[in-house]
């Protein structure tokens, strides 16, 4: 197959898939085209590690609170916690993120672990090249607190707007291979 025709073809691979998982959402490996070097077409499939877990709703408008009894928290996209609403991240629970997701907060992040339950978020992507994440993103006005919390692979883990408020204590912010443990 020449060249042009096998990327015309992989194009077409690529829009049945998109076509499949827009009819059904539980279709979670979505694929990407991106260029190599060389000027190759590859296809880069977006994989979760975790499937399942209680994923967030894109929009947080009142009161929410998440635990390590519900399973690990799946972010899928970036969302929003709205002005006036909080989000509260019980000690001891897992956060799994997808690429281009995060947080943005216009109201108020309360994630407060221990030293023995601290709160982790981690990818929620198995191919190093989708592992980043938006990470948590503090606007106008709001508040978060955060103590013995483990952030891994956000890019800016943690950014604050003018008027934004934060109390943080024992933060890590790493990035790492989380299957394998290497740096």
């Amino acid at each position: 197959m020449e060249h042009g025709a096998s990327s015309l073809a992989m194009l077409a691979i690529i829009g049945i898939s998109v076509c499949v998982a827009a009819l059904n959402p539980s279709v979670l490996a979505r694929p990407v085209l991106t260029v190599a070097s060389d000027h190759t077409p590859t296809v880069n499939f977006h994989t979760p590690i975790l499937r399942e877990g209680l994923a967030l709703p894109q929009h947080i408008t009142g009161d929410t609170t998440v635990g390590p009894e519900q399973g690990t928290i799946l972010i899928n996209a970036l969302i929003t916690i709205t002005p006036n609403a909080t989000l509260t991240i019980k000690p001891g629970t897992t956060i799994a993120v997808s690429e281009f997701g995060g947080i943005s907060v216009f109201g108020n992040l309360h994630a407060v672990g221990t030293a023995t339950k601290p709160i982790t978020f981690i990818t929620n992507e198995q191919h190093e090249a989708n592992r980043h994440w938006v990470g948590i993103l503090l606007q106008d006005a709001s508040f978060a607190e955060m103590r013995y919390v483990s952030i891994h692979h956000a890019s800016p883990a943690m950014s604050c707007s003018p008027g934004a408020k934060a109390i943080l204590s024992h933060i890590i912010f790493e990035c790492q291979d989380i299957q394998s443990g290497a740096k």
